[in-house]
């Protein structure tokens, strides 16, 4: 249990680094994805293209806006806002979005065409997300400087071992020669 939470800190670190959203509100969401047993990397991918389209200009930053829009969300300052708070924003927002087929087109807009698989987990996240706290952007690093530490020791381990094999290769090529010769 502890490597694996370890190692899901760590995926929420480089999550962060990759969306630009906080570790707090993308540990809340991954723990409303556990509870509705939704895969999070469909979730990573969405707010990829997300963080993308926040910061999007010309025809896709107008899409984003008009999708926005039509969710009753504006995009005044979006581009400096918490793209994983955006994610529950626009969850938040869909709860009011009567229109099934639109919305659907209004998510595959603002977060790619399999972003309205979401949906679901974005009813759940409008539901739930407020009941999590999130872990700490310092626990995250401590896990991915961990798991770095631990990835160094076994590179050090297999130079270590290479060296020892190739030092003793040609004595035991000669020890394996020897027995061929009896």
């Amino acid at each position: 249990e502890a490597n694996r939470a370890i190692d899901a800190l760590a995926d929420l670190d480089d999550m962060s680094q990759k969306t630009g959203a906080s570790v707090e509100n993308l540990s809340r969401l991954s723990k409303v994805a556990l509870l509705d047993k939704t895969d999070f990397a469909g979730v990573d991918t969405a707010l990829v293209k997300l963080s993308k389209n926040m910061v999007a200009g010309g025809a896709q930053g107008e899409k984003f806006e008009k999708a926005m829009r039509a969710i009753g969300l504006s995009t005044d300052g979006i581009a400096s806002k918490d793209p994983a708070q955006v994610f529950i924003d626009i969850s938040n927002a869909l709860q009011e979005f009567g229109d099934r087929g639109g919305k659907a087109a209004a998510v595959s807009e603002l977060m790619g065409k399999s972003a309205a698989d979401l949906i679901p987990y974005m009813n759940d996240v409008a539901e739930n997300v407020g009941k999590f706290t999130g872990s700490s952007a310092a626990a995250a690093a401590a896990a991915s400087r961990y798991q770095d530490s631990l990835g160094m020791m076994k590179v050090r381990y297999n130079d270590l071992t290479t060296a020892v094999v190739s030092a003793a290769l040609p004595a035991a090529a000669d020890f394996v020669g020897a027995l061929s010769d009896l």
